[in-house]
């Protein structure tokens, strides 16, 4: 399967599933603007950055969060279904939510220089050193999407990160994806291409992005007019 019959496809099953791709439009920051973008946001600074302090106080925050949810776990037989099933969607969230952390945290952590002024000879084992049970493979992925959201260029993903549309496992598999077929479809834009494999990662009912690439990426049969 070529890259563009891929992405027709992943088009395709968007538009069947009734899914909208996401518009990285909204989303966009300037390059230099240092804050994270929103809908209707200029990225310029202006109702986007957060105000001082913040980032203390959520760290503060965060440390008692474990504690928290250990104090759930051996207070679990107290509850009822209906609370088990509440608390269960609250802990997925919270999982969830913890890896986009990991991820804008780790960026900065890179950027900065953290790394290279540790004991660590990588970002993956920088990660692994704080938490040797954490696995290798999710390890790898924090990294990747830490990489990513890092380059001024994709700005737009650290919005829709934030704004908890999209998981990280769902950026990580949409860029690899829409890499693979950027060169093979060189009339869409990188936007473009993000916003179908985005809505799909998360929301696929054939398992995501990687279920939508079979075979080899070879010769591209029908262009990207074909499926706007």
């Amino acid at each position: 399967m070529g890259g563009g019959d891929v992405f027709t496809r992943a088009a395709r099953e968007a538009l069947d599933a009734r899914l909208c791709p996401i518009d990285l439009s909204e989303y966009r920051s300037s390059a230099d603007a240092g804050v994270l973008a929103g809908p209707g946001c200029s990225g310029a600074g202006e109702g986007d950055a957060v105000a001082p302090g913040v980032g203390l106080e959520a760290a503060e925050q965060v440390t008692h969060l474990a504690p928290a949810v250990m104090r759930v776990a051996r207070a679990a037989y107290q509850l009822c279904g209906e609370q088990l099933t509440g608390v269960m969607g609250d802990l997925l969230q919270v999982a969830e939510s913890a890896e986009r952390a990991q991820v804008f945290v780790l960026a900065d952590v890179i950027t900065r220089g953290v790394v290279d002024a540790s004991d660590a000879g990588s970002p993956v084992q920088w990660l692994t050193d704080m938490a040797p049970c954490l696995e290798p493979g999710q390890a790898s992925r924090v990294v990747q999407v830490a990489r990513i959201i890092a380059d001024p260029a994709n700005a737009c993903l650290r919005g829709v990160l934030v704004e908890g549309r999209v998981t990280v496992r769902g950026v990580h598999a949409s860029v690899r994806e829409a890499r693979r077929v950027r060169a093979v479809l060189p009339d869409a834009s990188w936007e473009q291409l993000l916003g179908y494999y985005l809505v799909l990662a998360d929301h696929c009912p054939t398992g995501g992005v990687a279920g939508l690439v079979e075979g080899d990426h070879r010769r591209v049969r029908r262009g990207p007019g074909a499926h706007r």
